[in-house]
């Protein structure tokens, strides 16, 4: 049995209690999340982030966590603060005792510096950040969120760890500016992006006023995971989705197969993507083909027969509702993730 290094605890006063506990079994049942052993005045969650275990007294919740990671740690204390204070009729006192996260950011934040920006497309711009102890991004999600003050010319205030668990972030004239990126590279202490130019692109005034040395915070990884590169994987996007895309390609095994098909502006707008040699990889430039060329030629390709397949889309609303219409026609909604990059008006 695998010991947790990090366990917290608390003790919240409620008048209602069981009552509390009772809705939030309810709640979490809803979402398909089902408690691994329940007793009278005791139910316990074991989580992909470690264990949560409630005990009710008559006036009084207890609750204990237990984690391999700091991280984890942070994740399961605001997720039982949040819930606790959304189920209860009155306002809480929570203070958590035990392991005390050893920072004052988020655990799965960092502030970063900017250095430099390369054009490497006419339609792409490739960012690298400088800063320490990146490895946490380097694991399962493919995006991070990059914060950065709404007004350059004030002091950014990062977020902090309060004491019941939650994180405090700034408001009003302070309160930064969030958009989210894919990873394209990273390393302990560099991370490189590709920042795409669409008609939706609000980060494009980002980059055109940030100066070398300037801070930003990191938050990651998260927004979906790498497709399972067991299946025939039969994926596809618009150019928002490129380097999704090509981060994905880029870090399948070399005996992964499948068929993909990017939409850019021209050729000019390709990007030089790695990929296994039994993966195809087939390009539609929008400038020069019918409109909705890349949903036809997605949803003309038949998977081998009697394989196991995995469906991955990416792109404006309205094609990812159609691509998601399709995929749930032969795929399980396990097999198969389409999501929007942006909404066309």
């Amino acid at each position: 049995m695998t010991v947790a290094p990090f366990k917290v605890h608390t003790d919240v006063i409620l008048s209602d209690a069981h009552t509390v506990v009772g809705k939030l079994v309810t709640h979490l049942k809803e979402h398909e999340f089902l408690p691994t052993k329940r007793e009278d005045n005791c139910v316990t969650y074991d989580t992909e982030y470690g264990i949560l275990r409630l005990n009710d007294t008559k006036d009084t919740v207890s609750v204990h966590l237990e984690t391999q990671t700091e991280a984890n740690q942070w994740i399961l204390q605001q997720f039982a603060t949040r819930h606790l204070e959304e189920l209860s009729s009155v306002p809480l006192k929570i203070v958590w005792h035990g392991h005390q996260i050893s920072t004052s950011l988020p655990p799965n934040a960092r502030v970063m510096r900017f250095i430099q920006q390369e054009k490497i497309t006419p339609t792409c711009i490739r960012i690298t950040l400088a800063g320490e102890d990146l490895a946490f991004l380097t694991t399962e999600g493919l995006h991070f969120r990059l914060f950065s003050p709404t007004d350059r010319d004030r002091t950014p205030i990062w977020p902090s760890i309060q004491e019941d668990g939650t994180t405090k972030w700034a408001r009003g004239k302070d309160e930064l500016s969030n958009r989210v990126f894919t990873i394209r590279y990273i390393s302990a202490t560099h991370l490189t992006f590709d920042l795409i130019s669409h008609p939706k692109g609000e980060a494009i005034d980002w980059i055109r006023n940030v100066q070398s040395g300037d801070e930003v915070l990191v938050t990651g990884p998260g927004g979906g995971y790498f497709p399972p590169s067991d299946k025939w994987l039969l994926m596809g996007g618009d150019e928002t989705a490129l380097p999704a895309l090509a981060r994905i390609l880029e870090n399948l095994p070399t005996d992964a197969a499948g068929h993909v098909v990017i939409e850019t502006a021209g050729r000019e707008s390709r990007l030089s993507i790695n990929h296994p040699k039994n993966v195809k990889l087939e390009w539609v430039d929008k400038d020069s083909t019918p409109k909705g060329e890349l949903l036809n030629r997605l949803s003309a390709i038949l998977p081998p027969e009697d394989t196991p397949t995995y469906g991955w889309f990416a792109g404006e609303l309205s094609q990812a509702q159609t691509m998601r219409k399709h995929f749930k026609s032969f795929l399980d909604k396990k097999q198969q993730l389409s999501v929007a990059y942006w909404t066309a008006t």
